[in-house]
């Protein structure tokens, strides 16, 4: 896009593209969850974990978007993601835009169930009683339920993409799904 607005001359990150594709020969294409695997994965999850993978699955949040909402960003049977979470801060989403999405009734029912920590305002906390830092552990603890449910590995991230796919296959339109998961149109429609 730089250089369609003609900013830059050239893509200054060629060569660092051009290295990690030589590494392992091709660039590695996206692995979706099958429904099925996501449903026996998480049944190896805490509650906690299985909430904050049920909002991803179903809503498509980024790591950094699942554990920065507040009690207050859950109403009126949405999630509003307003900012993103990293190094211990909350800051803003990649598209630095404010969206809300449906919670879908696995979720809902999983919130049901919850008992709600006061200690701390953000939706997800440490067993401290404070927000999480990063959301990195919590792939952690997916990767370690896809060994035991016994689900060939994929980077969690995949999860993501695989809500976008959802979406797409019953019919969203591209421009609502993109802005729901909140990618830009270029980004959602650049293999």
């Amino acid at each position: 896009m730089g250089i369609e607005n003609e900013f830059v001359s050239s893509n200054p990150v060629i060569t660092v593209s051009k290295k990690i594709n030589k590494k392992s020969g091709k660039k590695k294409p996206f692995n979706p969850f099958v429904e099925k695997k996501v449903d026996d994965i998480l049944q190896h999850l805490s509650d906690e974990d299985k909430l904050l993978y049920s909002i991803r699955r179903y809503c498509g949040l980024c790591p950094g978007e699942v554990i920065a909402p507040t009690r207050q960003d859950i109403r009126d049977g949405k999630i509003y993601v307003n900012k993103s979470r990293g190094e211990g801060h909350d800051g803003t989403t990649k598209t630095e835009t404010e969206r809300d999405l449906p919670l879908h009734p696995p979720i809902t029912s999983l919130m049901a169930k919850r008992v709600v920590d006061t200690r701390d305002p953000h939706l997800f906390l440490t067993y401290q009683g404070k927000p999480h830092k990063t959301g990195s552990h919590f792939g952690e603890r997916f990767t370690r339920a896809m060994q035991l449910a016994g689900v060939r590995y994929r980077n969690p991230c995949n999860v993501r993409p695989g809500a976008a796919c959802r979406m797409l296959a019953s019919g969203i339109r591209p421009g609502w799904c993109a802005e729901k998961i909140g990618a830009s149109l270029e980004k959602f429609f650049t293999p």
